[in-house]
């Protein structure tokens, strides 16, 4: 990693040449990284591979257009000069959304979760990891027959971000995840399974039951039959309840409610869920793969109340958003890299547990599924609601899982499917979704079920 004596230069020295070249508003983006990949093919390791990624990306408002430039060259004289040219460029671009960057805001948490073992983590450390994923996977069932794909990738990060208002703060991180895919046979009869995980702790990660889960999806769908169709109650297990969550997420949104495509354009304030349902933002939650000092802009980490017993208290923003809808950033948005732009995403997105466990959700069944996988869904209509998703999971009879379920549908409209919760349970996991949601189990009634 680099020292902070020559990044605290790069980052002044490019502030200056901005500044002086006509900028209203400069932002200096320097991350440094490490990671390492490895992959399986079937039961061997096919490929393991290492990167490093450094580099800068400067953001300058000129006239109020916005224009970024990326290098991963961070030697003084290039930069600055780069940023000159930058300035010129920008103040030539037709104009921009109203962008701008933030004040600094007093103490910030520093509560974010580093690794350190991940300094001293091998090669044979992270293998044997995988090793005891296969393990467990191969040990839930005689019918598990082999591994489709098996992958693991874990990284260091640096962050610096300073800009012209004086704001700068840096932060270390680490991020593990893995994948597993597995197969499984009786007779002629087939299926497969697949799950992950993502931690920032390599204890964590090591403690997920990735290979049993999988291995569980895919003797539901080799097992699995169509359930009969009908209006019924359904127990929603936490990853699928989180996929729900993240479409969810999308109708909080303040691009979303600038387009006008929520199906809550004009519901801030009112009830929109059952009592039961408090969702909750938080950048600053214990052990979040989300949760840093500030956004991917420099706002100051926090947790925002987006519904609480119902009624939707607040939108998600950046700081363009929040501008245009005259209000204040929730600090949420985030970056990937030194090359990209902020965007506005959700950071440790999660629907609070409740008290009762999940096998008392399913005792208060009399019939109904639950629904342990719930696959494509991408089709969602974010303005009015409606959806449906494939669902994969067991048959509920008198308070008992019995027969698995695949082939299967689960259809309405995810506004008054929210209405319809009735229980929400006390196991709350988190799951990568092209984001970072939580939920636990829940009980929604009156939802249409439709086999094929």
């Amino acid at each position: 990693m680099q020292n902070n004596c020559s990044v605290d230069s790069v980052a002044n020295a490019v502030i200056s040449a901005a500044m002086e070249g006509g900028a209203e508003a400069t932002e200096v983006f320097i991350q440094d990284s490490k990671e390492i990949g490895i992959r399986y093919c079937g039961e061997e390791v096919e490929s393991i591979s290492t990167g490093e990624d450094r580099g800068i990306g400067i953001r300058v408002i000129v006239n109020g257009k916005v224009g970024l430039l990326t290098s991963t060259d961070l030697e003084l004289d290039c930069v600055t000069q780069r940023t000159r040219e930058l300035v010129r460029l920008v103040s030539q671009l037709p104009e921009d959304r109203a962008t701008t960057f933030p004040l600094p805001s007093g103490e910030i948490d520093k509560f974010v979760y580093f690794d350190q073992g991940m300094l001293f983590l091998t090669l044979e450390d992270r293998l044997k990891i995988l090793e005891r994923q296969k393990e467990e996977c191969f040990s839930t069932s005689q019918s598990i027959n082999g591994i489709d794909s098996l992958e693991y990738f874990d990284v260091i990060s640096k962050i610096h971000l300073f800009n012209s208002f004086g704001l700068h703060v840096s932060y270390l991180s680490t991020i593990y995840s893995f994948f597993l895919c597995c197969t499984c046979s009786e007779g002629n009869r087939y299926g497969v399974g697949s799950d992950g995980a993502i931690e920032v702790s390599i204890d964590r990660l090591a403690k997920r039951k990735v290979g049993e889960r999988a291995a569980k999806k895919a003797l539901i769908d080799m097992l699995g039959r169509p359930a009969k169709d009908q209006e019924s109650t359904i127990i929603l297990a936490p990853e699928p309840a989180a996929l729900l969550l993240s479409h969810l997420a999308k109708a909080v949104s303040g691009d979303q409610i600038l387009k006008n495509q929520s199906m809550w354009i004009d519901k801030l304030g009112h009830q929109v869920a059952s009592p039961l349902v408090n969702i909750y933002d938080d950048r600053l939650y214990p052990f979040g793969v989300e949760t840093v000092p500030i956004d991917g802009e420099g706002v100051r980490a926090q947790k925002t109340a987006v519904i609480e017993q119902g009624i939707l208290k607040s939108w998600l923003h950046d700081m363009t958003t929040a501008s245009l809808l005259q209000t204040r950033s929730t600090g949420n948005a985030s970056r990937n890299s030194f090359r990209d732009y902020p965007v506005l995403s959700c950071s440790n997105f999660y629907l609070k547990p409740g008290q009762q466990t999940e096998e008392q959700l399913i005792q208060s069944v009399s019939e109904g599924l639950y629904v342990y996988v719930l696959t494509d869904i991408g089709s969602i209509n974010h303005i009015n609601g409606q959806f449906t998703a494939y669902a994969t999971g067991y048959w509920i009879e008198r308070g008992h899982l019995t027969c698995p379920i695949t082939s299967t549908t689960i259809s309405g409209k995810l506004d008054e499917m929210l209405f319809h919760i009735s229980g929400v349970a006390n196991n709350l996991e988190w799951h990568g979704i092209g984001g970072n949601f939580g939920s636990p189990s829940i009980r929604v009634d009156h939802v249409q079920i439709n086999g094929e």
